[in-house]
């Protein structure tokens, strides 16, 4: 496997006059590395997605050809990588398999007043399905580097697997310490051609290792992105009491926060102190407010100034959203009379439009993962009450957890903010706590005019993925 950053995009040219590009970038989105996923096209300055009817290997090696690879291993159908957002750009797309790029095969496109509906509430499109976007895996070059990453065997009687730098022929395992969720993604990635699902230990000396290893490996904190672990830095050391372990998996969630929905949610509003005990305990109240007691908030007859919006996170991926801790770690909320079982879930900031600087930062730091509605004939499987269900929770293939500008918290308070121009931007997942197939569709920034009585929020967009119309 390649641990090589591989390009993806083709340089993009149009025909004057013409919003039909001569030659299209394409690009793989979603796959656990960057030889696979599901295949996205940029027309009229926008990427979108393949509907996969009539899609066969003649055109998986058509894209991996235009991609740099030498051929396709998989032609996958079905949204195997989870469902595309986006507009769909081709209702099918023919090739002889001889083409060197996309644009010289035969497609159909879909008509461009349907492809251009906000994607995020269109399940279904007449010509084609979210639920059937095109997909490829590419054959990747084989890797001459020495240095590589394995995992051993299912440790016997649990799922995890060891994860082992192999260097000289010797094999080292990675010290605990410094393993995360972020060094876990790259490891399944660079080892396994999957994504991460669950991080664990083992003591060294446990009976089910069954092998010695002398010294082992301190890894340095990984960003996620790596395509391998060496790109994030190793040092030997003589040893460690914890060895890093890894659960690899070829499904993985995919969140990302409805924008329509967040851009007309966003308002201003003033709310007494009294009436906020549930969000002081929380600590989502302004420093001010932070620096009083319970006795002090329940009297306050002070008054907070809100920029408050709502989050509507959909799952889009494979596999279902689950929380990263056992339940045995989750919080049970007296005020709220339920358990909250992630704390880093999202993060919400304020920034300043001329500098980019933290001007305030939203301090929701628990939530309760529930699945609020569902599409495309998905069920709702995960509720927050503790009663119902056994009380499970996560976000369900297909479904949305709602967190609606009228609950505690879902806010950043503006309490003596000037009025002026700002950017308010959201992060899903920020951490990376919970592996998933893309981030670059966590984050969500909005423009935010901000008065003393009033706010206006516009062009609400994600950054690092899908470009908005401005018409």
């Amino acid at each position: 496997m390649s641990v090589g950053v591989i390009a993806l995009l083709i340089a993009l040219k149009y025909a004057p006059g013409s919003a039909e590009p001569t030659a299209e970038n394409i690009r793989l989105r979603g796959g656990p590395t960057v030889g696979q996923g599901k295949v996205e096209v940029s027309l009229d300055g926008r990427w979108g997605a393949l509907c996969s009817n009539h899609w066969t290997m003649n055109e998986a090696n058509v894209v991996c050809r235009q991609l740099g690879y030498e051929r396709a291993i998989a032609a996958l159908r079905e949204s195997y990588y989870g469902e595309a957002r986006g507009p769909i750009w081709y209702q099918s797309v023919r090739c002889t398999g001889s083409e060197n790029a996309l644009h010289e095969c035969r497609r159909v496109r879909i008509s461009k007043k349907i492809a251009k509906k906000s994607y995020e509430n269109v399940d279904e499109i007449r010509e084609c399905s979210y639920r059937h976007q095109a997909g490829v895996v590419c054959e990747e070059p084989i890797n001459p580097d020495k240095d590589k990453i394995v995992l051993t065997e299912a440790l016997i009687g649990i799922q995890y697997q060891i994860v082992l730098v192999e260097h000289e022929g010797e094999r080292y395992p990675i010290c605990n310490k410094t393993f995360t969720s972020k060094e876990a993604i790259v490891a399944c990635r660079q080892s396994a051609g999957k994504y991460a699902k669950l991080v664990g230990q083992i003591s060294r000396k446990s009976p089910d290792i069954g092998v010695t290893y002398p010294s082992a490996v301190f890894l340095k904190p990984c960003t996620g992105k790596e395509s391998s672990l060496q790109e994030c830095g190793i040092d030997f050391v003589n040893g460690c009491d914890e060895y890093a372990t890894v659960v690899c998996d070829i499904y993985a969630p995919d969140i990302m926060v409805n924008i329509t929905r967040l851009q007309n949610s966003i308002e201003l509003k003033y709310k007494a102190e009294f009436r906020m005990e549930c969000a002081w305990e929380e600590g989502c109240m302004g420093e001010e407010s932070l620096n009083k007691t319970k006795v002090m908030i329940k009297s306050s007859t002070d008054v907070r100034r809100l920029l408050v919006f709502s989050s509507y996170v959909q799952n889009f991926g494979n596999a279902d959203f689950r929380p990263p801790g056992m339940r045995q770690l989750w919080h049970f909320h007296e005020c709220h009379k339920h358990y909250h079982s992630i704390t880093d879930f999202a993060l919400y900031e304020l920034r300043s439009k001329d500098d980019g600087n933290v001007v305030r930062v939203g301090h929701k730091v628990s939530f309760c993962l529930r699945d609020n509605s569902c599409v495309n004939r998905s069920r709702k499987r995960y509720n927050c009450h503790p009663l119902i269900h056994d009380g499970d929770q996560g976000i369900s293939i297909g479904c949305s957890d709602h967190y609606t500008n009228k609950l505690d918290c879902q806010w950043i308070d503006v309490t003596n903010v000037p009025s002026g121009l700002y950017t308010l931007e959201i992060r899903s997942n920020p951490y990376l706590l919970v592996p998933e197939q893309d981030y670059s569709n966590n984050h969500v920034v909005c423009d935010i005019n901000l008065g003393n009585q009033i706010v206006e929020g516009t062009n609400c967009r994600y950054p690092d993925d899908f470009e908005v119309y401005d018409d």
